[in-house]
């Protein structure tokens, strides 16, 4: 092999691995940010399934206030005539 031949077959290779390295990095930052978007959404939905909870309570509540305020309205019409 010529010295001109082994220079290109350096030259190659480092060019693969001045390539590779930040490709290889790349990589595992995705497999990172993959890993951490799976566990937000995992607490995203523990929130949103709690707050539904609660809004349905409220809802509820707040049904049961609009019919005792009509209630009260009714008894108070009767008093007042």
């Amino acid at each position: 092999m010529s010295d001109g031949n082994i220079m290109l077959l350096l030259s190659f290779a480092a060019a693969i691995l001045v390539v590779m390295a930040p490709v290889i990095r790349l990589n595992g930052k995705i497999t990172e940010l993959t890993v951490l978007i799976s566990e937000l959404k995992g607490v995203v939905k523990d929130k949103t399934d709690t707050l539904d909870k609660r809004v349905t309570e409220h809802g509820k509540e707040i049904d049961e206030l609009k019919v005792k305020q009509a209630r009260h309205e009714e008894r108070i019409n009767k008093l007042e005539q």
